[in-house]
């Protein structure tokens, strides 16, 4: 019965960990200035004029922040979602979360990471040197298929949901396809 209990708890403890690397209220935006320089930062707020984007936070609160006029922003940089999808789906394996975290969902793939990464726990652990109980092997695997699956299936809708988020600041939105085919350059825009 103990061991049955340490295998929960520690279960439990990975997938918390993984939601406690999150971000929660933050929206981070993507600027691209006209004089060609690119900004990323969490979106604190946006008047008439301008928008404002903080870099440091210090105990919940914004300690740097930088104010932009619309007249300086040439666009906001939107997600794509295959790029999203490719994320979750190649590299995503090794670390699930990964099409999440490109779509600006924090708090979702940190979960998907601490459920992808319990698979290590399938190994004999120290304290009993055994292998954990069938039933939580079986939960476990099922975990590590699940939220790769989830990560796959959710982070191009994600994608299109940040992109949408970002139309309503009423700014150029553009998603850059830029592609190097036998030496000749292929650049597509997409505005909204």
């Amino acid at each position: 019965m103990q061991k049955k209990w340490f295998w929960e708890i520690i279960l439990i403890g990975i997938i918390i960990s993984g939601v406690s690397f999150c971000e929660l209220n933050a929206e981070i935006l993507h600027l691209k200035l006209k004089t060609d320089k690119k900004i990323s930062g969490d979106f604190l707020y946006m008047d008439t004029e301008s928008i404002t984007l903080c870099y440091a936070w210090k105990l919940g609160k914004p300690t740097f922040c930088e104010t932009f006029s619309f007249s300086e922003i040439e666009h906001i940089e939107g997600k794509k979602p295959e790029t999203a999808f490719l994320l979750a789906l190649g590299p995503g394996f090794f670390l699930h979360g990964l099409g999440s975290a490109y779509a600006e969902n924090s708090l979702l793939a940190g979960i998907l990471a601490g459920c992808g990464t319990s698979i290590i726990f399938l190994l004999p652990f120290p304290p009993y040197g055994t292998y954990p109980p069938p039933e939580i092997r079986t939960l476990i695997t099922c975990l590590f298929w699940v939220s790769w699956a989830a990560d796959i299936i959710v982070s191009p809708l994600l994608s299109m949901d940040y992109n949408r988020k970002l139309k309503r600041l009423n700014l150029p939105v553009k998603i850059s396809l830029d592609q190097k085919i036998n030496d000749i350059y292929i650049s597509a825009k997409i505005e909204f």
